[in-house]
This record gives C-alpha cells, sequence and structure tokens, in this order.
C-alpha cells in the first residue's frame, strides 16, 4: 500500500497536467527493463574469494514526460520501476568449505526525476538525450549455507540501502498520429550510471555480511527496456 502511495504521489501531478494541456506536451509509457546486476566478492574462506552475482531481472515500471511550454524540445521526467527479485547463484566449494547463497534474493526498484532533449527529424520519429537522478533502492533477504568440515553453517541475510546515482539515458520511439490529436508510440532505451560504489575489502562469511557498501558494489552499472505510451 505505502509503495502505491508513493508512485500515485509522484505521476497525480504529471497525470492532471497531461489531460489539461494539448499539442503533443506530454507522455505517458509502460516501460519493460531488462537489468544486469555486478558480480561482487561474497566473502573470503581459508585464502579463498567467492564471487557471486544476482540473476538478471525483467522489471515493469511507469514514467510520464512533460514538455517545458517555452522549450518544447524539452521535458521534465518522472518515472519509477517497480520491485522485482531474483536470486544469486553462488554453489561452489573453495578453501575446504562449500557455500550455497543461492537461498538469498535480490529485491530491486528505483525511483526518478530528470530532464531530456529530443530531437526529432520527423513528426513520427523522435530520438531523445536524458540525465535523470535515480533514488535506488537494493535489498537482500534469505540465508547464506556453508558447510565445512562437515559441520552446516547457516548465515541469515536481511539488509537494504537506498541511494542516489545520476544516470543518462538515450531513446528512440515511433509514434502514430492520430485525427483526435493523441498519438501512441513504441521505443527503446539504453541507461548507464554516471556513478558507481566498489568494495571497501573483502570479509570473512559472518551474519550481516551485506552490508552497506556491498549492496551499492551490486548495483546496475546499464539497463535497457522497450516501451509502449501515449503522446497528448
Amino acid at each position: 500500500m505505502r509503495k502505491s502511495f508513493l508512485f500515485g504521489c509522484l505521476f497525480a501531478p504529471a497525470l492532471m497536467f497531461a489531460q489539461s494541456t494539448d499539442g503533443g506536451t506530454a507522455k505517458v509509457q509502460v516501460f519493460v527493463d531488462s537489468t544486469s546486476f555486478h558480480a561482487y566478492d561474497l566473502a573470503s574462506v581459508g585464502g579463498f574469494t567467492f564471487e557471486d552475482k544476482a540473476k538478471e531481472q525483467v522489471g515493469v515500471g511507469l514514467r510520464c514526460l512533460l514538455a517545458f511550454p517555452e522549450a518544447p524540445n524539452w521535458d521534465l521526467e518522472f518515472a519509477g520501476r517497480f520491485p522485482q527479485k531474483s536470486k544469486f547463484q553462488l554453489n561452489a566449494a573453495g578453501g575446504g568449505t562449500l557455500v550455497d547463497n543461492t537461498h538469498v534474493d535480490l529485491r530491486y526498484s528505483w525511483w526518478s526525476l530528470g530532464v531530456g532533449y529530443s530531437l526529432r527529424p520527423s513528426s513520427s520519429f523522435e530520438l531523445g538525450f536524458h540525465l535523470e537522478g535515480r533514488g535506488e533502492n537494493l535489498k537482500v533477504d534469505g540465508t547464506t549455507y556453508a558447510i565445512n568440515g562437515g559441520v552446516l553453517s547457516s548465515y541469515p541475510a536481511s539488509q537494504s540501502v537506498t541511494f542516489w546515482r545520476p544516470w543518462a539515458r538515450i531513446s528512440a520511439d515511433i509514434s502514430f498520429p492520430t485525427r483526435s490529436g493523441w498519438a501512441p508510440y513504441v521505443g527503446a532505451d539504453v541507461s548507464g550510471a554516471l556513478k558507481n560504489t566498489s568494495q571497501d575489502g573483502i570479509q570473512l562469511l559472518t551474519d550481516g555480511i551485506h552490508d552497506n557498501t556491498m549492496l551499492k558494489s551490486m548495483a546496475p552499472r546499464w539497463n535497457a527496456s522497450v516501451y509502449v505510451g501515449v503522446r497528448f
């Protein structure tokens, strides 16, 4: 319920603006993205370093783009990606220890505010360049298991971190104008993070191993999406 309220607060002003304007001054779109996470070092055991990476996610989100009245090539943009989960993949032995991290989930979501500039070579094609700040949330939840000398140990994980990063995005879409003035459109984009975090050393396998720095280090460096929408 809290997330629904957040998205409502984010998009209600944009939708009200879109309904009160005409002439192609606002766009609303639904996007489906593909997000890959960065590999990270889970722990060092017996001199052996265990590296892991969460599986790729496919997520869904909403975006509103509102043109500035005096500068129609420039947009103010609001967007948000709903939370999605994927599993970690590590299940390997090293340093005399078997580590299984496949019972831990990674949940990822974000919201953003930004600006964009669009080139329109024709009335139906648009190439956009966007700069946005994303408030990203990463959360791990589950249990990491380790077997050493025939003894099974478990390490619960339930940590989360929320942080802000600048992202650059390039988009291309094709619209299909109608007599009513509304124009459905389809498109695709690629985004890249302009700031990333590196791990601050490698720790031993313990409870609460996923600290804030480790969580930030596994955040995605880029993603791609396809979308459909309506231009007003």
